[in-house]
């Protein structure tokens, strides 16, 4: 038997790669938002089963990774975090700094049991992937960037709407067509967009700056970072909508 040790999203996600049709249980709330945007970054099917006491109140970018195509989630009992394959079962120790994961090669029908007996758990979210595509293709690549900003990054719950805001304000779009880009992958209502930009203009991040417009109709806004700051988003930005 091998020990894997170090970051927990190192160790999930190492264990996921070298896992077969996998199966990762998930039982507390800080393991949960790791292993949703470890799962949504991989290529292959990843199968999650989350603890029941940890199925409801879902922060917005962790539901969003759960979305994607190839995460199949369901909630039953999960006793510790685990990753199961077809040739390697890991149960790992989660530490505030670090985790240590017991690997063997063993195959288990215990979680394929599990697996079998869970409720799926629906999601209103649209993916994250749909969310960075929609924005790349209305907005440009600064805002895909923005949008697409890893899960370690954030602090408190993380806000998929606010960041597309700033990333909006980054490559300098229009608000029409940010508001266009939530409406179309089902993200938020426009009030709740609305209330993103209220936020990062009171704290002096981003401006509103109206544009000429051929033809009828009153005048466009456009978003404009009110500084450059460095990163993407910077630590301001991501303070502010935490």
């Amino acid at each position: 038997m091998k020990t894997e040790s170090g970051s927990l999203n190192e160790v999930v996600d190492g264990l996921l790669r070298r896992a077969t049709n996998p199966i990762v249980g998930v039982c507390g709330r800080d393991e949960r938002r790791a292993v949703a945007s470890v799962a949504a970054r991989l290529t292959e099917n990843v199968r999650v089963l989350l603890d029941p006491t940890i199925s409801s109140d879902l922060d917005s970018l962790t539901e969003m990774h759960l979305s994607e195509d190839h995460v199949d989630v369901r909630v039953g009992p999960v006793g510790s975090l685990f990753v199961s394959g077809d040739d390697l079962l890991a149960v790992a120790e989660v530490a505030p700094r670090s985790v240590s994961a017991a690997v063997d090669t063993d195959d288990s029908e215990e979680f394929e049991q599990r697996w079998s007996e869970a409720d799926c758990l629906e999601t209103d979210k649209p993916s994250h992937s749909s969310l960075v595509a929609e924005a790349g293709d209305r907005l440009g690549a600064a805002a895909a960037s923005a949008v697409d900003v890893s899960a370690t990054e954030l602090r408190g719950s993380g806000d998929p709407a606010g960041l597309l805001v700033w990333g909006g304000a980054a490559s300098r779009s229009l608000w029409s067509d940010v508001v266009d880009v939530a409406r179309e992958t089902g993200l938020c209502s426009r009030g709740a967009l609305q209330r993103r930009l209220s936020t990062l203009r009171d704290e002096q991040l981003v401006r509103t700056v109206p544009v000429d417009r051929d033809g009828p109709g009153g005048r466009p806004n456009r978003l404009e970072p009110r500084h450059d700051l460095p990163g993407e988003p910077p630590a301001a930005v991501l303070d502010a909508l935490s």
